[in-house]
């Protein structure tokens, strides 16, 4: 009949809209060896040392080769940064909703010279990272056909810009440009990734 043809037709648009609604909520971690993370797993409470299958996450450490997508896990050595217990927190906070995690870290790196997308110098980790998160937002997007939503970023530094550099002969801190350079990174960031 008509009015089945017409439930049926309205059923099909519904799921399509829902389906189309659907997404994941990303988190970007970047920063320095304290992002890297050196957390012994065996600390962690038991639940977190198993693989949290309803999370995904990726990481790039830059002197490692990247891992593909998987369940959010410690790496090997049986070692874990923030992102444990961040994404954990945020995933059990909201569980209807679905989270992954995507890290860039580097030790050693600095905010003033390797974290820069206006003047491209150093390591180019701000490039790397670009990159590299777009490339695997758009591998998750076609393995789970969910739109995918950077929702911030989690910036952990280590010490490597309290230390002096010399420009011109002329000694100066990392640091005294830190403030500045963090906004900056911000600002791309959301430029970038629009979150």
């Amino acid at each position: 009949s008509m009015v089945f043809r017409s439930i049926l037709a309205l059923t099909a648009v519904l799921c399509s809209l829902a389906q189309a609604s659907a997404q994941t909520h990303v988190y970007l971690f970047a920063g320095q060896s304290n992002m890297v993370g050196g957390g012994r797993s065996r600390d962690l409470p038991l639940a977190l040392r198993s693989p949290q299958t309803d999370i995904w996450y990726t990481e790039f450490l830059i002197t490692s080769p990247p891992t593909g997508w998987g369940p959010l896990k410690p790496r090997e050595p049986g070692l874990f940064g923030c992102e444990i217990t961040f994404l954990r927190s945020v995933a059990d906070a909201n569980p209807d909703m679905q989270f992954a995690g995507i890290k860039v870290a580097k030790t050693g790196s600095s905010m003033y010279a390797d974290w820069r997308a206006d003047i491209p110098r150093g390591q180019q980790l701000y490039l790397q990272m670009v990159a590299f998160v777009n490339q695997r937002l758009a591998e998750l997007e076609m393995i789970t056909g969910e739109e995918c939503i950077v929702e911030g970023l989690v910036w952990v530094q280590g010490e490597n810009d309290s230390q002096a550099y010399t420009q011109n002969t002329n000694p100066a801190f990392k640091a005294d440009a830190y403030d500045t350079r963090l906004f900056s990174l911000i600002e791309e960031c959301r430029v970038d990734f629009n979150p």
